[in-house]
């Protein structure tokens, strides 16, 4: 069996190619609605169609093996989009319930309860993502690629990934809802992903992945994202320079829109 045959028969990549293939059946209409909403997300047990609607932020469908069966699902989804887009939100959560998808109990949590809010904030980032970009800040273009992107249980979980057309490069952003000065973790998620072994694997994998494919890429960038420190001095520079990554600071705030 040759190299690239070993890597091919991983079971995430095979998952990758099945959710390829399924999302490549759509029409390009259901295409750009369905990926303001959703996401899939291969893995060594099958693919997750993975929500970033407001109320039900990187909540799933799992376990999903088939090409048929996942786009039937993305079919029933377009169809439904008109309940699960709605003001009752109850009724949408319902309803995205009743379609498979695992929701937490707790859809409103208290400002500091832990990862409800940090769901609210990758989905959020997504969102962003698909709609602009991080030009002003990173200098670079970048579009969204894939959430929660990890080989084995337990090691080297990437929140998001992007990818910029202009330099070519993956940007790996570890989410943080408080200021940090952990800058080793997605410094290391970096270098794990480099590594000669695991890049042939990250590269056959992006080339077959769903939605967003990436063919090649020259390098991996890490940045964290975290809350805004309105007193940010030189610390925060030299963390960055010192770990060879980027840092963005986020601001809450609202957005208005007429009915």
């Amino acid at each position: 069996m040759s190299f690239d045959r070993i890597y091919m028969d991983k079971p995430i990549i095979r998952y990758a190619k099945i959710a390829s293939a399924a999302w490549n059946n759509l029409t390009n209409d259901k295409k750009t609605v369905l990926m303001h909403c959703f996401h899939l997300r291969p893995t060594n047990n099958g693919i997750t169609i993975v929500s970033t609607l407001p109320y039900a932020p990187m909540r799933g469908i799992t376990g999903i093996k088939e090409t048929k069966d996942l786009e039937m699902r993305l079919q029933i989804l377009y169809k439904d989009l008109g309940i699960l887009s709605q003001d009752d939100e109850d009724a949408a959560e319902e309803k995205l319930s009743s379609l498979g998808f695992k929701l937490r109990q707790r859809r409103y949590p208290e400002p500091e309860s832990g990862i409800e809010l940090e769901d609210d904030f990758q989905a959020a980032m997504i969102r962003y993502m698909l709609r602009s970009n991080l030009s002003d800040m990173l200098g670079d273009s970048v579009r969204f690629v894939a959430s929660e992107l990890i080989f084995e249980q337990g090691h080297n979980r990437v929140d998001i990934v992007g990818y910029s057309d202009t330099t070519n490069s993956l940007y790996f952003f570890e989410l943080k809802k408080a200021r940090t000065t952990k800058a080793h973790q997605v410094a290391n998620d970096v270098q794990y992903y480099s590594s000669e072994e695991n890049a042939v694997t990250l590269k056959s994998l992006l080339a077959n992945y769903p939605i967003n494919p990436i063919n090649s890429y020259k390098g991996i960038k890490g940045v964290i994202v975290m809350r805004y420190a309105a007193n940010s001095n030189k610390k925060w520079q030299k963390l960055a320079s010192d770990n060879k990554i980027g840092i963005l600071f986020f601001e809450q705030y609202i957005n208005f829109h007429k009915p």
